[in-house]
């Protein structure tokens, strides 16, 4: 099973909230023991490296971060058989979101191969806009929601 994920992964598994750095402790380790595959846009992948590396930088301070943390995202997401990367395409619904990261976003989805087509994410506005592309065949899901479809799968 593919699937798409936002920024969330990292922003919540920096989080000092134990909720939500579990859910995406969680969500990283079902994807790499259960052979579930992340599926990215080349430019949208770019813009998570570019993120791990400022938290890498910024945060060099805290060993925790730079060498636990960061470090398992950039193993996950450098992985060549749990990544795949893809050139999104363009569907006239991405012109309804405004936040060019969000659409992004929705062109990873819209990469994932199969019949259902899973994005996890935090942000309320591709929530919102879920209904808009589900004839796509994407499923737009919450962490908590997507992690019990992962542990049951």
């Amino acid at each position: 099973m593919e699937l798409a994920v936002d920024e969330f992964i990292i922003n919540w598994h920096l989080s000092n909230i134990n909720d939500k750095k579990q859910t995406a402790e969680s969500i990283k380790r079902l994807v790499n023991k259960k052979c579930h595959r992340l599926v990215f846009d080349y430019a949208y992948l770019n813009r998570i490296a570019e993120k791990l590396g400022d938290i890498a930088r910024t945060r060099k301070g805290d060993t925790y971060v730079t060498l636990v943390l960061v470090k398992r995202l950039q193993m996950l997401v450098y992985n060549s058989s749990k990544v795949r990367t893809c050139e999104g395409i363009h569907v006239e619904e991405l012109g309804l979101i405004r936040d060019q990261l969000d659409r992004l976003v929705i062109k990873s989805a819209l990469c994932v191969q199969g019949e259902k087509k899973l994005l996890i994410t935090t942000d309320s506005d591709l929530i919102e806009k879920a209904k808009t592309f589900e004839k796509y065949g994407v499923k737009i899901l919450t962490p908590s929601e997507a992690e019990e479809i992962l542990l049951s799968s």
